[in-house]
């Protein structure tokens, strides 16, 4: 008797264990969403002055311009993401340089630095970021998202010459762009751009430690 209520309780511990669980991948779930609807999801704000005919101002939304400059030639899918009226061009007068900018929503960027590549890699380092890539994936095709556009940026840390670091953070951006059409996100909503080491926060001699943070991926809303 005094087994079976000790089975008994286990089993229910693990079920109680198992439920809260799920609660909190959900709320992870639905917290990720959020983020990446940005100020599209938000209540507008109120602004002060005068109401006409009952109808409330609202503040304008908030909006950042994020660039980069490409030396050796603007990548097939960013050419495409431009004849979609997404992102822009300008050129520099640095040897046919050209600046790729375009806006975004800042209150939707969404951080992966746990999605790891192996060093000078467009490999993913373990399988644990592929989940990662599968979480934002499952959050894209929410409904709430469905008719959003974003910029999938890829970083590289700053060890290596500048223009083969653009080039590599240009291909893990296209990586994580390739993993989330597998699981059903549109390839049209989706313009993956590479920084290079442009955005990198440490220098290449950084520890290891520090240097795997710079190689890492961002989300906007464009």
């Amino acid at each position: 008797m005094k087994l079976k209520t000790q089975l008994l309780v286990l089993v229910v511990g693990i079920g109680v264990a198992m439920s809260c669980d799920a609660v909190g991948q959900d709320a992870e779930a639905d917290a990720l969403v959020e983020q990446l609807g940005g100020q599209a999801l938000k209540v507008p704000m109120k602004t002060r002055g005068l109401s006409t005919r009952g109808l409330t101002s609202v503040a304008p939304p908030k909006t950042e311009t994020r660039s980069v400059t490409v030396t050796r030639g603007i990548p097939k899918k960013i050419l495409v993401a431009k004849e979609d009226g997404n992102v822009n061009f300008k050129e520099l007068s640095s040897g046919g340089a050209i600046e790729v900018n375009y806006s975004v929503d800042p209150d939707s960027k969404v951080t992966r630095d746990n999605i790891l590549f192996r060093k000078g890699s467009d490999e993913f380092a373990d399988s644990s970021s592929v989940s990662v890539v599968t979480k934002l994936a499952v959050a894209l095709t929410n409904k709430k998202l469905k008719s959003f556009r974003y910029a999938v940026e890829g970083h590289a840390s700053a060890e290596g010459s500048d223009y083969a670091n653009q080039a590599l953070s240009q291909r893990r951006a296209e990586k994580i762009v390739s993993v989330l059409m597998d699981y059903g996100v549109n390839s049209s909503r989706l313009v993956p751009v590479g920084f290079g080491e442009s955005k990198a926060n440490h220098p290449e001699y950084a520890s290891e430690h520090l240097l795997k943070q710079d190689r890492r991926v961002v989300i906007f809303r464009l």
